[in-house]
């Protein structure tokens, strides 16, 4: 494996709502590095929105796709990558990812996602009402989490802390 200087892009995992996103693009922005969303990059490639693919193709057709954008977006040099909650599912991404990206985990609580989230149509395997909303959320977190930690290099806790003050967290970090 490559050391963590040499690699040539950052990367930000996670579950959905952490941050990845909106961190992203700013800390590529603070960086002067190009910013890049996988579930962007899907969403363009497959011709419709991430819950129209999973309404139209299921999560199989949807996972083949991200493994592919992965595959892609890992070879290229000086960008910021969010990447997908669900990304580190598979094991052959995770070994890409690490080894093209410095990995770092963006955290936060149910309680934060469940509020980042609001009523968003947006989260297809958050369908229901909101009890069943923060069941699901913390069930997936739940399964997740191991997967989460094993493939990143460090993590960073976005709960009650402004984008600034995540990029800024970061940047020290990533200095070090």
């Amino acid at each position: 494996m490559m050391d963590r200087k040499s690699r040539p892009n950052i990367g930000l995992i996670g579950f959905m709502a952490s941050g990845k996103t909106v961190v992203g693009n700013a800390l590529a922005t603070k960086l002067q590095l190009y910013f890049i969303d996988t579930d962007t990059v899907i969403a363009e490639k497959a011709g419709k929105s991430i819950p129209e693919i999973f309404a139209a193709d299921g999560e199989d057709i949807f996972r083949k796709l991200e493994n592919e954008v992965i595959q892609e977006v890992c070879r290229l040099d000086s960008h910021v990558i969010s990447f997908g909650g669900g990304a580190v599912l598979s094991q052959t991404n995770v070994k890409t990812i690490q080894e093209n990206t410095t990995v770092i985990l963006l955290t936060a609580l149910t309680d934060t996602i469940r509020s980042r989230i609001g009523s968003s149509n947006f989260r297809p395997l958050l369908n229901g009402n909101s009890a069943t909303q923060e069941e699901n959320i913390s069930s997936l977190l739940a399964k997740r989490e191991v997967q989460y930690r094993a493939a990143t290099d460090f993590i960073i806790d976005t709960d009650d802390k402004s984008v600034k003050e995540i990029v800024d967290e970061l940047v020290r970090r990533l200095q070090h």
